[in-house]
């Protein structure tokens, strides 16, 4: 390559983002994808519900958690958008779900694996869905 080949590729080729989409998954079950937190220890929780993909991000609060952010597939849902700027529990996120990400060049950044119990492994959702969180004018 020559050094105007090299300039031009650092300034004008980029890679196209790509976007998800539930129809991405022969196995369309409701479930958790991936779950992990951010750099302000926000809740990170993307879901397959309904035929579709939904990232929320919350901060837990009682009554009921805040949303801070939403994004539904329809929206243009980036593949680089579903992993939190922190960690990942490694336990509670989908192999599936992973396994794309990382096909697809997502870095992924996971957290110490935690055994869990049966019972909370076989949860269908690991976190809090769309319609259980508070806005933030609600809350």
């Amino acid at each position: 390559m020559l050094k105007v080949d090299y300039e031009v590729l650092l300034a004008h080729v980029y890679t196209r983002p790509s976007m998800l989409w539930a129809r991405d998954f022969a196995d369309q079950t409701p479930r958790t994808l991936a779950y992990g937190y951010t750099c302000e220890r926000d809740t990170f929780h993307v879901y397959i519900q309904d035929g579709a993909i939904n990232k929320v991000v919350y901060r837990f609060a009682e009554p009921a958690s805040v949303l801070i952010e939403h994004k539904h597939e329809r929206d243009g849902l980036l593949l680089t958008e579903c992993v939190p700027d922190k960690r990942l529990y490694p336990e509670l996120c989908d192999f599936a779900f992973c396994a794309l990400l990382k096909s697809r060049g997502v870095d992924m950044s996971f957290t110490t694996w935690k055994d869990r119990t049966p019972a909370e492994l076989s949860r269908r959702y690991h976190g809090q869905l769309l319609e259980q969180l508070a806005t933030g004018l609600a809350a």
